[in-house]
């Protein structure tokens, strides 16, 4: 995540968006860290990247708080 506090706002709203959708498409209703760190949302195998733990906690936490 961006460190620049307005940068960063926008991209948590963009994840936010995002983790809702894909919810949605796969009616999912809850989502615990160690699922989030093996689902696709998250995780990319074919570019072997994804998004670190603590990334992901601070994601979940703000969708939380909505």
């Amino acid at each position: 995540l961006q460190p620049n506090v307005d940068t960063r706002q926008k991209q948590l709203a963009a994840w936010c968006s995002l983790v809702l959708s894909f919810c949605r498409l796969h009616k999912q209703s809850s989502m615990t860290v160690m699922e989030a760190q093996e689902s696709p949302l998250f995780n990319n195998v074919k570019l072997q990247r994804k998004l670190p733990v603590e990334s992901i906690q601070i994601v979940l936490e703000e969708l939380r708080k909505k």
